[in-house]
């Protein structure tokens, strides 16, 4: 079994929570309700999907780890800026970092509390972080460890009115996408491709990492302004059921759009906290 078994979750981070919410409310995503992580410092809504989910994440207390997270959205505004990586157990964890050359973190235990109808529940983690100077620019990680999987992956939050059903894909703008994959290959025990772009394409559990020199990215997302310096995600693939679907009750919310060459219906950054967000059916 490979040490990371599948990107647990996409974590975007924003300036204002709730205008987050409201925006991914438009887009036809169902939200959890907002949890505040004291041992953390910070806020946050999911999206969650079949095995994965999405989160917003907003740093509100000056901790170590957020001052990072400020420094990151300073340099390159909004976005998907992390990711957490799951795994087995803490030694998994530690082996898959090592493989990067990255030195990790102790494991820390921790959790949140979730409200059911029958009460109050604490959610409960093994979380291995990267020391705080050496987070990865564009696209950081941390491995995680469930205990309690049924308190985070709920029924009732599963059910999108735009069919959304779980990951796919990022793509990634590097200035050098071959050398920038490596630290993600050794992560993921994967072997990148090299297309004739000069871009990169690697399995990542669940999901494919596409590399891209940000000159490619106008031909990739016609018409949209990335302000971002590189390294940084340009956009989020999601699987739904239907992007017929997704594109009515896009449109029925008065968001703009565009219709991808194939198929996929893609959300521009300034709608979307910093990221285009394709809906892409299988």
């Amino acid at each position: 079994m490979r040490l990371v078994t599948r990107v647990d979750h996409a974590i975007l981070f924003v300036r204002d929570l709730d205008a987050a919410a409201a925006k991914y409310r438009r887009l036809a995503f169902t939200l959890t309700e907002k949890y505040t992580h004291p041992w953390g410092g910070f806020s946050n809504f999911n999206l969650m999907f079949e095995d994965d989910y999405v989160e917003l994440l907003l740093p509100v207390e000056p901790t170590e780890r957020n001052l990072s997270r400020f420094r990151e959205m300073d340099r390159a505004g909004e976005g998907l800026k992390d990711m957490s990586l799951r795994v087995p157990d803490s030694p998994s964890a530690q082996r898959a970092y090592a493989n990067a050359g990255l030195p990790s973190l102790p494991a820390a235990d921790i959790g949140r509390p979730v409200t059911r109808p029958d009460g109050v529940h604490e959610a409960k983690f093994c979380v291995v972080y990267l020391p705080v100077d050496r987070i990865l620019p564009g696209l950081s990680m941390h491995m995680i460890q469930h205990f309690t999987p049924e308190l985070v992956w709920i029924p009732e939050s599963q059910t999108h009115p735009n069919g959304a059903r779980g990951l796919t894909r990022f793509v990634i703008a590097a200035d050098d996408p071959a050398a920038f994959s490596k630290t993600y290959a050794a992560i993921f025990e994967s072997t990148p491709a090299l297309d004739d772009t000069g871009g990169v394409t690697m399995p990542a559990a669940q999901m494919r990492f596409d590399f891209t020199a940000p000159s490619r990215l106008a031909a990739l997302f016609p018409d949209v302004r990335f302000t971002a310096p590189p390294p940084f995600v340009a956009a989020l693939e999601i699987r739904v059921d239907d992007a017929a679907r997704a594109r009515r009750v896009i449109e029925q919310a008065g968001v703009p759009y565009r219709v991808a060459p194939d198929g996929a219906v893609e959300v521009p950054p300034e709608e979307a906290c910093g990221v285009v967000i394709r809906l892409a059916q299988p």
